[in-house]
């Protein structure tokens, strides 16, 4: 019995990382670009390992996530670095530019892409009051 639960935990914790790789890699698709920071801080912890390299670009590299907190079978993805939360949200004076959000919605929730941006683009028409979101 020991050795199902082993195999059970390992795929359980291989497919998380292999999931959480995969929204990493969406987020990186989605994140505003302009000196590459944001991009290649996007990275991946779970309570086995850190520091996963998913990107080899060159640019400024960010330290990798902390493992604080984590379970058996979990995983964060995300960015250490100070200016991904206003890019994320936005802010008083700038816009949102989402990137993990929707990366989680395309990746694990099977959104489409189609969706996603409808959503997205009506958030913002929102905003400026030329379209009210549901």
């Amino acid at each position: 019995m020991d050795r199902v639960k082993l195999a059970i935990k390992g795929a359980s914790e291989k497919l998380v990382l292999e999931m959480a790789i995969k929204v990493a890699n969406q987020a990186k698709l989605l994140a505003p670009f302009q000196f590459g920071q944001l991009r290649n801080s996007i990275s991946v912890a779970t309570k086995a390992q850190t520091g996963i390299e998913l990107n080899k670009d060159g640019g400024e590299q960010a330290p990798p996530l902390k493992q604080d907190g984590l379970k058996e079978a979990e995983a964060y993805v995300g960015s250490n670095v100070t200016h991904a939360v206003p890019q994320e949200y936005g802010t008083k004076f700038q816009r949102p530019q989402p990137f993990l959000v929707p990366a989680k919605e395309l990746v694990i929730d099977g959104t489409s892409a189609e969706e996603v941006m409808k959503k997205y683009n009506d958030i913002e028409m929102a905003k400026i009051g030329l379209r009210r979101t549901k």
